[in-house]
């Protein structure tokens, strides 16, 4: 999903960092096995996003050198 600047910090990598250090800290192996599934998720969405719009860029960069 989408995060916009109305996303909770808790639905937010930084936000599900420290929900992880405390599950991490109470010995909640399951909870944090979820958390890092979500975390890589954000961070692979947001990869492709910075992959997408390198590629915009490059593009824009040769049609202007045209």
């Amino acid at each position: 999903m989408p995060k916009n600047i109305n996303t909770p910090r808790e639905e937010l990598i930084c936000g599900k960092l420290d929900c992880l250090t405390r599950a991490v800290v109470a010995g909640e192996k399951f909870t944090a096995i979820d958390l890092i599934n979500s975390i890589r998720t954000d961070a692979e969405r947001m990869e492709q996003k910075l992959i997408m719009r390198k590629h915009e860029v490059e593009a824009l960069a040769n049609e202007r050198l045209m």
